[in-house]
């Protein structure tokens, strides 16, 4: 629990303090049961980071001449992790959302987040990211005609990702991992800030850590990218109007 920030989202969290009470309600007084309407949410404090180039280089690998990026930048993947206690209100979240922004814009630039609603396929009742990842950072759809070596992974990214070695001399290899929901949005590309926001379909927010990763590009002196994040659940309240709440911002080292 070390690795975990938590954080108890009430009614309080909530743009109105008294949003969530039905205006019919809120003349009757009385303070609501926290334990009922709590919902205990946490973000993962200790972000693992792999270097792509080290990735590229263990699969024995040259770098391509053409490819130069690395004379100046290092190119990161960062893995972050959020995720809701099954307790309390739990059941009734119907959106998670994480904001994230870097406290030092002028060395770092987002190249991509995933994970990506048109990455994802259902295999075997599992949802499933999974696309090529290239040596300049970049994303795409798996490609038939790339040559994957399934019995060689690269790395374990993440808690149950894999990054499988491809031949293909610009492309690092085939990143794929679970993800909970396929209706996924996130943002970011090009910036130093990304936010993520997972909507529920079929089964509840719950009972995993939810994974979404960064690409980034960086000075290749830099050390560590401190960043600062939040997270927020979405609930629906009467008459169904939905209902935000945010936690607090925090700060995160993330040591490269």
């Amino acid at each position: 629990m070390a690795d975990k920030l938590f954080f108890d989202l009430t009614e309080k969290n909530v743009f109105e303090e008294d949003f969530e009470i039905s205006p019919s309600n809120r003349i009757a007084g009385g303070d609501p049961d926290i334990e009922v309407n709590r919902i205990r949410m946490y973000i993962g404090s200790n972000p693992v980071v792999f270097n792509l180039r080290e990735l590229y280089e263990k699969a024995k690998k040259e770098i391509p001449p053409e490819i130069d990026i690395f004379t100046s930048y290092n190119v990161f993947i960062i893995n972050h992790t959020i995720g809701v206690v099954q307790e309390g209100g739990w059941d009734k979240v119907q959106q998670i959302g994480y904001r994230m922004r870097f406290l030092t814009p002028k060395k770092v630039r987002v190249l991509d987040v995933l994970p990506q609603s048109k990455y994802i396929k259902k295999i075997a009742g599992i949802f499933n990211f999974e696309a090529d990842l290239h040596l300049n950072g970049e994303i795409s759809s798996p490609d038939k005609i790339t040559d994957i070596i399934e019995q060689a992974d690269i790395a374990s990214v993440g808690i149950g990702g894999k990054l499988r070695v491809a031949t293909n001399s610009s492309i690092v290899g085939r990143f794929s991992f679970q993800v909970i929901t396929p209706e996924v949005q996130s943002i970011g590309k090009g910036s130093d800030y990304s936010e993520w926001i997972f909507n529920k379909t079929d089964r509840p927010l719950v009972g995993d850590d939810i994974e979404m990763f960064q690409i980034v590009l960086a000075d290749r002196f830099t050390t560590e990218l401190p960043f600062e994040a939040c997270i927020y659940s979405t609930i629906s309240t009467w008459n169904f109007l939905p209902s935000r709440r945010n936690s607090d911002w925090v700060q995160i080292k993330c040591k490269l």
